[in-house]
């Protein structure tokens, strides 16, 4: 049975990874855009079910450091997601969406990054140190927005947003895991650093392209829904 599951869960990797870039290449809110994105969400659900297996295993197994790795990258990824979907629903109402929930949520993955960060230093493992970063920056920033006022196109920066960091985690676990099957045993290190790196200089550039070409011109008039 942990077998099938291992396998549907790669296969429905590879389907949502295909997804995710069909929707961030297609124009945006085009029925391309729409279609792919519904399958993205739809199969990282699967994907995120499927992984509490996996980690429910590694605890009955004593493998802490890496039930912890993928405990972690469940909670940043479900986040990523819900906040992906519910600013596109909630994008005419931004008080209720960055009301308690999101407050709560921010408080959390804050919460999870400085335990992934103090495991990380115990256990001298600096893969899990640097990953604690994505929550620790991506809560503190859910929190620090939540007390700002409501800013122009404020639901597509957050939607962007949490895309890109959606996108950091699938890839980070998707390389980290996938290249030890691929390069040479001895390269752990090379691993670790493609595994790190590549997503988070793609999501750097696809963050400054998106910010210089939706960013709000001065002067400009743009209502509060990207209308």
């Amino acid at each position: 049975m942990y077998s099938t599951i291992l396998l549907a869960h790669a296969g429905i990797g590879v389907v949502a990874l295909a997804a995710y870039w069909t929707a961030g290449f297609a124009r945006k809110g085009s029925p391309m855009h729409r279609a792919a994105g519904k399958v993205f969400m739809l199969t990282m659900l699967i994907i995120l079910l499927t992984a509490l297996v996996f980690v429910g295993r590694m605890l009955l197994r004593l493998e802490l450091e890496q039930a912890a790795f993928f405990g972690y990258l469940i909670v940043i990824s479900a986040s990523a997601l819900a906040t992906g979907w519910l600013s596109l629903r909630w994008k005419q109402d931004h008080r209720r969406y960055h009301g308690r929930w999101y407050r709560l949520l921010g408080a959390f993955n804050v919460l999870c990054g400085a335990g992934v960060l103090a495991l990380g230093i115990d256990a001298g493992k600096p893969v899990l140190m640097g990953f604690s970063m994505i929550g620790l920056v991506r809560g503190g920033h859910m929190l620090w927005r939540a007390r700002q006022a409501q800013a122009p196109r404020w639901w597509l920066f957050e939607h962007f947003g949490s895309m890109i960091g959606n996108g950091v985690a699938v890839h980070v676990a998707f390389l980290l895991v996938g290249l030890k099957r691929l390069l040479p045993t001895g390269w752990v290190v090379q691993t670790e650093l493609i595994g790190w790196l590549l997503p988070l200089a793609v999501a750097a550039i696809a963050g400054v392209v998106f910010g210089r070409r939706y960013a709000v011109k001065p002067g400009r008039a743009v209502s509060a829904s990207g209308a």
